[in-house]
């Protein structure tokens, strides 16, 4: 798909849409997407927009259970931003060449 859309957008002078991997999405056939550079913003400004943390709400749904000794429900959509950062987390303290090791792009 990747080098059928390259071809097309070489041949007609368009821009290139970026290809984005999911953090957090467990089926490997639906965690990337290609999206238009207008839709994609550089790490440095997901972190200023405060997209590395996990938000007020889901973080206090995490507290009370904590506190209440059970667990509250996160939404499904919750339950993805949470695994998400935990990826994304995790991966970032490995040097870059180790980083999506695990996508066997050779």
């Amino acid at each position: 798909q990747w080098a059928a859309m390259a071809e097309k957008h070489a041949a007609t002078g368009s821009p290139m849409k970026r290809l984005v991997y999911w953090y957090g999405v467990r089926n490997m056939m639906e965690a990337y997407s290609f999206l238009p550079l207008s839709r994609v913003i550089t790490y440095d400004e997901g972190v200023k927009r405060g997209y590395d943390e996990i938000p007020a709400k889901i973080q206090a749904k995490l507290e009370s259970s904590e506190k209440e000794g059970k667990k509250k429900r996160l939404s499904p959509s919750e339950r993805h931003r949470v695994n998400a950062l935990l990826e994304m987390r995790w991966e970032a303290k490995l040097k870059p060449s180790k980083r999506l090791s695990w996508a066997k792009w050779d």
